[in-house]
């Protein structure tokens, strides 16, 4: 049987480059999208209704791998993903899966979109902002006629995607197809002997990779001078086909919306390729904090917020006081501080703040010999001591990852911790929500006391307790947090 193999991937993945790179070995040819390639008969095949797949494939594809003169065949296609298990079945190919960071594959669908086709998920609610090309090649291409489009998935009924489909922007139609194609591929080629498939991640591929494919795949003749020559060509990029510069913002520039839109559908599927660390915090948006690095050092608004919630200062320093063996306390999103220093002033008390400037203040007018204040964001940079007693009071609800803020107050105690939520006690929410004011440069959280339990209980804490905190307002309760760290 020829030998022959497949380069499967998530349209602008990095396929088209990595074909014609292989495409120089002397013992093979390696062919861009060859026709028939599937494009209806992939979306019928997602949809259970393709009748017979073996006959299909028979017909189009291992025909042209028996034709083909060379002593190995590859190609690739974006549309073979629902086919792959047969594929094998019927040549014994490998496959080389293409992935592709989800962010910049969502950056290139949408220039592509808008600057050269415009015909990517033509039923979402906006055209998007087309060059005169784009706006041409779309008018003469009638929908029923653009198979090209047709080929991408839907979601189907069950996907929680499926009833807010048509509300979607493009940028979350693009990010869904991003998770959805990935994680078809993935499902088919675990069925395969691993010894069928390989892996390769395209986001900064090295030319040693691609030497490993070759090898892989057998193939003659490649040099680390083509290769390399050719990997920085950037081949079937818009500038390389087409010579436009790229328009859409990469994604560290993304703003906080479309950052947000993106997690909230791909974030399980980046984490499973390995583009979030298994740990990693929830996305810290670039201006996040501006409420406060902006802001003067005014010590009467601290003061001013700290009267305000009063009650529940008294209520912590009440707690703090009843234990037992509290030498070290560390104060979580200090600001200003007030009151504090004074009633943990025998205590080895250290005020941790994201602003320079309240921290600037607090170092100035500390003469406590006992006391420090640190300047730094605690979630994205981990307290280096360890503390009897970790605090924080209203700060959580405006961090940008709760789970991870309860996570490194555990991680920078020794016995307690405690933490109050200002923005009110939600029993009935099943997971945190984040609401992000791009005015302010923060967040404004709603916190799950069932999240938090949850998020406790796996750090091993003990004696946990979560529950509504009386507020001078009686319309008005907040969420206090306590526990014991193991």
């Amino acid at each position: 049987m020829k030998e022959s193999f497949f380069i499967v991937s998530c349209a602008r993945s990095g396929s088209t480059s990595l074909t014609n790179i292989l495409n120089q070995a002397k013992n093979c040819e390696c062919i861009v999208e060859p026709t028939p390639n599937l494009n209806v008969e992939t979306r019928l095949m997602m949809e259970g209704r393709l009748k017979d797949p073996i006959l299909l494939l028979k017909n189009t594809v291992v025909k042209r791998v028996q034709q083909s003169k060379y002593e190995i065949y590859g190609e690739k296609n974006v549309t073979y993903a629902p086919f792959i298990e047969h594929l094998y079945k019927l040549l014994k190919c490998k496959f080389i899966f293409l992935i592709r960071d989800g962010r910049d594959v969502v950056r290139s669908l949408l220039d592509w979109h808008e600057l050269i086709w415009g015909s990517i998920y033509r039923e979402c609610r906006t055209l998007g902002n087309l060059t005169e090309e784009a706006y041409k090649k779309v008018s003469n291409l009638p929908i029923h006629k653009d198979a090209s489009d047709y080929s991408r998935p839907r979601p189907q009924p069950g996907d929680p995607h499926y009833g807010n489909w048509l509300e979607y922007s493009r940028e979350e139609m693009c990010a869904w197809y991003w998770q959805h194609i990935n994680g078809l591929y993935l499902d088919q080629l675990l069925k395969l002997p691993n010894t069928a498939y390989q892996l390769l991640d395209y986001t900064n591929a090295r030319t040693q990779d691609i030497i490993e494919i070759a090898d892989f795949l057998n193939l003659q003749g490649l040099t680390e001078f083509k290769i390399s020559d050719m990997l920085n060509s950037k081949i079937n990029s818009v500038k390389n086909r087409f010579g436009v510069d790229r328009r859409y913002p990469g994604w560290p520039n993304w703003s906080s919306t479309q950052r947000r839109l993106f997690d909230e559908i791909a974030q399980k599927q980046m984490r499973q390729l390995g583009y979030y660390a298994k740990h990693e915090t929830r996305w810290k948006p670039l201006d996040y904090g501006a409420v406060w690095l902006r802001k003067e050092a005014n010590p009467e608004w601290y003061q001013w917020m700290y009267r305000e919630r009063k009650k529940q200062h008294q209520t912590f320093m009440k707690w703090a006081d009843s234990l037992r063996n509290i030498e070290s306390v560390v104060d979580i999103g200090c600001g200003i501080t007030t009151a504090y220093p004074e009633h943990f002033k025998d205590k080895k008390y250290t005020g941790v703040d994201l602003s320079p400037r309240t921290t600037t203040y607090n170092l100035k007018h500390n003469e406590n010999s006992l006391h420090k204040y640190l300047c730094q964001d605690f979630i994205e940079t981990p307290l280096e001591e360890k503390y009897d007693l970790a605090f924080s009071s209203g700060t959580i609800d405006n961090s940008y990852d709760m789970t991870e803020f309860l996570a490194m107050m555990v991680r920078a105690s020794k016995q307690f911790i405690y933490a109050t939520c200002y923005r009110g006690y939600y029993p009935e929410l099943k997971d945190h929500k984040y609401l992000w004011s791009e005015r302010d440069g923060c967040f404004y959280n709603d916190l799950s006391p069932t999240k938090a339990k949850q998020t406790l209980e796996d750090l091993g804490c003990t004696n946990i307790r979560i529950r509504p905190l009386a507020t001078t307002d009686e319309s008005h309760f907040e969420t206090e947090i306590m526990a014991e760290v193991a």
